[in-house]
């Protein structure tokens, strides 16, 4: 592991209205006196925190500490919520869903530290190791209420969490099991029977845990909602040696098992984040409580969330940007709704849970931009079009004003395009992709609403810069995050120079990861020895500080004869 030698402190970044941002005039600074090369830039450093990076708050070290704060905030408000099916069409067959069904944070945090507890009753007595021993939590599932209680329970007696997900393929799952040695799984019964081939190759594999109780039959033939006997499942792990378990088992075990909580420290790891590259196996991502706090520390100025705030949970959360999104909330008491696993059926769910902060990817995004457009453009009268036109060009020219609401073609021609998100969001954030600045301007025009573009990585615990709010300008992607600071380094083989403010993309703070873990050759590649994570991406600073990335560092190799040739072409 490599250990940054950065300045770095504990004070805290004040709060700012948007008004108040638009007042400064750079969003980010080149620190004086530290370009030093002529093959990098000097350090920049968010107008916000230009003498020492942020790194947590006083009283808040760890993502228990976050889960905590929630709880005693909103201890009777609204944690985890789902939809469940009540009923079946009598004509059709089809479900009858109910609308959000919600658990208190009280009764969340009474089931997470019982599930918890359970867990480390399981542990021991199966031989995997000491109750004392620190160890990775196996996820796998689609966004629900027990994912979250399972990482809880996990997090307050110090242990980590491993994530796996369906488009790393099977051979990812095995590998991943395997090299995080991960003792316990807890998964949905629909994917135990390809877990349980796997398990000869699994020997630190004791444990699997079914997030619902459903029988073989059912799981085989995806219907996740059939209420039925484990037994076949318990059998068939039996006979490969592996205990099987019901969430609500493990939760009566924790209840007979009252140890004292044995809260995590800011440096041990809160996550493994396992990210797929172009070859070879995935590099799983050590990503510390510290890392987050410090992550969400810088987020909260620019998206500044309450206890009555709503989040909408279906971007994967075996992916970093959702996990530390979604502590955004909790750590507030705010309530967190679960979509229903079905890409279908997401804007219906969005629409009854009217989230009030949307979080999203371009792929979404380009899809209502485009289901918009053809709804008022070509679905309607001649009228029509020309007026949501006129609308949208007025809203568009009054952005490059700074205004970001009209109060007639909001109230006229907008207002059945908010209610797609359920008529209350007050923000749009971006990440994970590029946004174009054509849908950017275009969802700021038609919702009425601070449109954010995040930039970042899993090694970056999901950010590194975001745009700040009452900036409608789009094509970049904002300062650097106050809890990290940037430089860039000439790539001269791709013509790229830091004399013109232009290179690879270097960043160094509180949020950047650890390492890769149990891979230090890979670790030592992307983090130099002084804490510095490359990201591969190639940008640029302009005069206001703000990042815009323009291009990818490819594998370029230089020729005896002095040429360079990208072996991609």
């Amino acid at each position: 592991m490599v250990t940054a030698n950065v300045t770095i402190s504990d004070l805290g970044v004040p709060s700012y209205e948007v008004d108040a941002l638009r007042t400064f005039k750079v969003q980010a600074i080149e620190v004086p006196g530290t370009r030093t090369s002529d093959s990098e830039t000097g350090i920049f450093r968010n107008i916000l925190s230009p003498q020492a990076l942020v790194t947590s708050y006083s009283h808040l070290k760890t993502v228990h500490d976050f889960v905590e704060n929630g709880i005693k905030t909103n201890p009777d408000g609204p944690c985890l919520g789902r939809r469940v099916i009540v009923g079946r069409d009598a004509k059709t067959g089809q479900p009858i869903w109910s609308g959000y069904m919600w658990q208190t944070y009280r009764k969340v945090g009474e089931r997470r530290l019982d599930f918890g507890r359970g867990l480390v009753k399981i542990y021991s007595e199966l031989g995997c190791g000491s109750a004392s021993d620190k160890w990775n939590l196996g996820l796998y599932s689609f966004n629900r209420p027990e994912w979250i209680i399972a990482e809880w329970g996990a997090i307050a007696f110090s242990n980590a969490t491993v994530a796996l997900y369906d488009t790393l393929g099977p051979e990812a799952a095995e590998y991943i099991l395997y090299h995080a040695d991960v003792p316990i799984l807890v998964t949905t019964a629909d994917k135990v029977p390809s877990i349980l081939t796997l398990v000869p190759k699994l020997p630190k594999l004791k444990a699997i845990i079914i997030m619902e109780s459903v029988d073989l039959t059912a799981s085989i033939k995806g219907d996740v909602t059939a209420v039925g006997p484990n037994a076949v499942l318990k059998g068939w792990g039996a006979e490969k040696g592996v205990a099987i378990y019901d969430f609500a088992e493990v939760e009566g075990i924790g209840r007979g098992n009252p140890i004292p909580v044995r809260p995590p420290g800011p440096e041990d790891v809160w996550c493994l984040c396992y990210t797929s590259g172009t070859t070879g196996n995935p590099k799983g991502g050590v990503l510390s409580h510290s890392n987050l706090v410090a992550c969400h520390r810088y987020t909260e100025v620019v998206i500044p969330c309450k206890k009555d705030d709503v989040h909408m949970s279906y971007l994967p959360l075996a992916h970093v940007y959702e996990k530390m999104f979604i502590a955004s909330f909790y750590v507030h008491g705010a309530a967190i709704g679960f979509s229903r696993g079905d890409v279908a059926l997401l804007m219906e769910d969005i629409a009854v849970l009217r989230p009030t902060v949307f979080a999203s990817v371009p792929r979404l995004l380009n899809r209502i931009y485009d289901k918009i457009l053809q709804g008022a453009l070509e679905s309607g009268s001649a009228v029509k079009a020309s007026l949501f036109r006129t609308a949208l060009d007025t809203k568009t020219q009054n952005l490059k004003q700074g205004k970001l609401t009209h109060p007639i073609w909001d109230r006229v021609v907008f207002g059945k395009i908010k209610a797609l998100l359920g008529g209350r969001v007050r923000a749009i954030i971006s990440g994970s992709a590029p946004l174009s600045p054509e849908v950017m301007s275009f969802l700021r025009a038609a919702f009425g609403v601070e449109v954010l573009e995040g930039y970042g990585a899993t090694e970056t615990t999901a950010g590194l810069s975001i745009t700040w709010g009452g900036d409608y300008t789009a094509g970049h992607v904002g300062p650097p995050y106050a809890s990290n600071e940037i430089k860039l380094v000439s790539v001269p083989e791709m013509s790229y120079h830091a004399r013109d403010n232009k290179g690879e993309i270097w960043v160094r703070g509180a949020n950047i990861f650890k390492g890769y873990y149990k891979d230090p050759e890979k670790t030592a590649e992307a983090l130099t020895p002084d804490g510095w994570y490359k990201t591969g991406d190639i940008g640029s600073v302009d005069a206001k500080g703000r990042i815009s990335i323009i291009d990818r560092k490819k594998n370029i190799f230089k020729l005896s004869q002095g040429e360079y040739v990208a072996p991609e072409k």
